[in-house]
């Protein structure tokens, strides 16, 4: 005889949104369906057989719309605490359209440090292509003459040190992610915030004052992340590099973005149709800009061409 072997099955807790009433709903709804099964074998007057068909059948939508309204309810408290992150709302829509990320793949390889080594030297080549585009660009627009010139804006020469009080708002306000470059964990900075905030508040305010960031604060884990579609796993063209950078480097990035993007507006420098990188602006704005001029040129009789 083989030996006895204990095993201790894990109970499978099912979807977050199932809860008791949704178990009592479904344990009706499968009596309900074998009752209608049961019924129909038997050989009774056919009026009282539909009757008692027709009972069971209403028992079983009425479980069925116990369990849809639990599911319905769930997701729409999710979407409600998400608000206006985004990125949260396409993760919770994707999960419920059972859309998946993209598989972790890699191209094949025998070391892991010449793979590295290969990811490294071409995200660096593509940066600096970027970069010569740039230089190229700048060196263009050089002859054009700038349309401000007659109504300069004030110059915008330094930052602005922040208060404990700013920055406790600031940080409450992130996103706790998680980097292996962060001394402790950013869930736990933000839960003994006020114990962290003089040295926090020292550390951005330095960086704000001297208008340096701290080179140690520039380091990243880069991740290539597959783009999927069909490409080339095998191909180091067809990954994207994603940087995940420590928390305190992110606070500091969030206190100069926050003062730039309010000279911008205070001196309404913004591009009129511009939409990323702007409060109230999305990719819906811009494509209900769109949307609309086409529109406008419809009612004018004029033809309008989409590229």
């Amino acid at each position: 005889l083989a030996p006895v072997v204990e095993m201790v099955v894990p109970e499978d807790p099912g979807p977050k949104w199932y809860n008791s009433d949704c178990q009592v709903a479904k344990r009706q709804r499968r009596k309900a369906e074998r009752q209608y099964r049961v019924t129909l074998k038997k050989s009774v007057c056919r009026d009282k057989l539909w009757d008692s068909l027709r009972k069971k059948r209403d028992e079983a939508k009425a479980a069925t719309k116990v369990i849809t309204a639990a599911r319905n309810a769930y997701y729409q408290k999710k979407l409600e605490e998400a608000g206006d992150d985004m990125q949260k709302s396409y993760r919770i829509m994707n999960g419920l359209l059972g859309k998946e990320r993209n598989p972790s793949v890699l191209p094949e390889h025998s070391d892991q440090t010449e793979l590295c080594q290969r990811f490294m030297d071409f995200f660096k080549e593509k940066i600096h292509k970027i970069y010569q585009e740039i230089e190229k660009s700048r060196k263009n627009s050089e002859d054009v003459p700038d349309p401000m010139e007659e109504n300069t804006p004030p110059e915008f020469s330094s930052f602005a040190p922040v208060t404990s009080e700013e920055l406790v708002k600031i940080i409450r306000s992130m996103n706790y992610k998680i980097c292996d470059l962060d001394p402790v964990p950013s869930t736990l900075v933000g839960t003994c915030i006020h114990e962290l905030i003089p040295i926090i508040t020292t550390i951005v305010n330095g960086s704000l004052v001297n208008g340096v960031f701290p080179s140690v604060l520039k380091k990243a884990v880069i991740r290539p992340v597959y783009k999927g579609k069909g490409l080339d796993s095998n191909s180091v063209g067809s990954y994207r590099p994603i940087s995940n950078l420590s928390f305190i480097s992110k606070i500091i990035e969030k206190c100069v973005s926050i003062q730039l993007t309010e000279h911008l507006e205070t001196h309404q420098l913004f591009a009129s149709v511009q939409s990323a990188y702007r409060k109230k602006h999305s990719c819906e704005t811009a494509t209900l800009k769109i949307f609309n001029d086409l529109l406008v040129m419809t009612d004018k009789k004029s033809k309008a061409v989409l590229l």
